[in-house]
């Protein structure tokens, strides 16, 4: 499997990660930003958990295909998000403190292979796909902010 890796993060993953995240931002104009993000999240996990279940490498590719399409849709709703909780004067910080959490991630999430090395991958998946389903609940304590609060057009 390992030969396939490549193809699995690359390929099957960011490709549709790229191309799907031009056609994601759209759903921001549309309904509780919130919950979609809610939604989408839970999605994610439930891709990691489905990756980690799957038995041949069609089904998981596929799995990793839905996984980075659904994933392209989170920046886009949480920058979103961070224009409507905060003004302008103090949003360069938010996006900046939001896309350094980004990197962040990115680099922890490279420690995932103590936990492969450990467990396997595929009870890897699994767990961090539950806990992306834990952490997806923190979201219901999220106030839903007012949409264009701070606008120029709304001074």
């Amino acid at each position: 499997m390992e030969s396939y890796y490549g193809a699995l993060v690359g390929l099957c993953f960011t490709m549709p990660y790229a191309i799907a995240g031009l056609y994601t931002g759209s759903l921001t104009r549309r309904g509780n930003r919130k919950y979609m993000l809610l939604g989408v999240i839970g999605v994610m996990s439930l891709m990691q958990i489905g990756t980690g279940a799957m038995n041949s490498f069609a089904a998981l590719a596929i799995f990793r295909f839905l996984h980075g399409a659904i994933s392209s849709s989170v920046n886009p709703m949480c920058f979103s998000l961070v224009s409507d909780y905060f003004p302008p004067d103090k949003r360069t910080t938010a996006n900046s403190i939001l896309s350094s959490a980004n990197f962040v991630g990115i680099a922890l999430s490279s420690m995932t292979i103590l936990l492969i090395k450990q467990v396997g991958w595929r009870a890897s998946y699994m767990a961090m796909g539950a806990m992306g389903l834990i952490g997806s609940t923190l979201l219901f304590f999220l106030k839903n902010p007012v949409r264009g609060q701070y606008d120029l057009t709304n001074s």
